[in-house]
């Protein structure tokens, strides 16, 4: 994460793990897929840190591969369970019947 107190502005780079170089890469040059994944990290390291009672995302796996979305909806619903006082709504409108 960048601050720019300046300008007013939060902004979030990202090193992929299919980078082939250390450099930093702003989010407007990743793929989908790796948009959404970084979203999805995103958010489950905002962690317990937001306190608001629902927690909903909506088409996040779109613009994934099969691999990716099973890893992320494993991450997801293990995030969920550890965290019973919260509800989590989670919409796809990709096949989930295998999670």
């Amino acid at each position: 994460l960048r601050f720019d107190h300046k300008n007013h502005e939060l902004n979030l780079e990202v090193i992929p793990a299919t980078s082939q170089c250390d450099e930093n890469t702003k989010t407007k040059a990743l793929s989908g897929g790796e948009k959404s994944f970084t979203t999805i990290s995103f958010i489950m390291a905002l962690g317990d840190g937001l306190h608001v009672p629902f927690r909903a995302m909506d088409e996040f796996d779109v613009f994934m591969d099969s691999v990716n979305r099973k890893i992320s909806m494993d991450l997801l619903i293990s995030f969920a369970k550890q965290r019973d006082h919260y509800q989590f709504l989670f919409l796809s409108p990709q096949d989930i019947k295998y999670y």
